[in-house]
């Protein structure tokens, strides 16, 4: 909550509070990676990805994934980008576990968001 002075011609000075939504300090999502923590084929690593990004995107301010809005932030509409990117389809049969190894990739570079953040993730 933010406070607010003003000054009016008389010299008067008043306050008024304005509601202001701050940053999320926690992301319930660490029930959703329990959820998903035996994916490793195809399909199930790319239901984890859905799952996951759709949870973000739920909790997460709608403006910091608004582009071209003054709170954007790149680094987060990337993990979703890459999150929805994996799909049951797309990976070669041989190397096996590509789209584990993608996965493996977007939640490490969301849990480092997370710190950078001061976001912590909560069951």
């Amino acid at each position: 909550m933010g406070t607010f002075a003003a000054q009016t011609r008389n010299s008067i000075t008043f306050g008024v509070k304005v509601q202001t939504r701050t940053a999320p300090r926690t992301l319930k999502i660490r029930s959703v990676f329990t959820r998903h923590s035996r994916a490793v084929t195809d399909r199930e690593c790319s239901a984890a990805a859905s799952d996951i990004a759709l949870t973000l995107r739920q909790q997460l301010p709608v403006q910091w994934l608004l582009e071209g809005g003054d709170s954007f932030d790149f680094d987060l509409a990337a993990i979703i980008d890459g999150l929805d990117a994996i799909k049951p389809f797309g990976y070669p049969e041989d190397p096996p576990g590509l789209a584990l190894d993608d996965l493996n990739e977007q939640l490490a570079k969301l849990l480092d968001w997370a710190d950078d953040a001061e976001i912590k993730l909560i069951p």
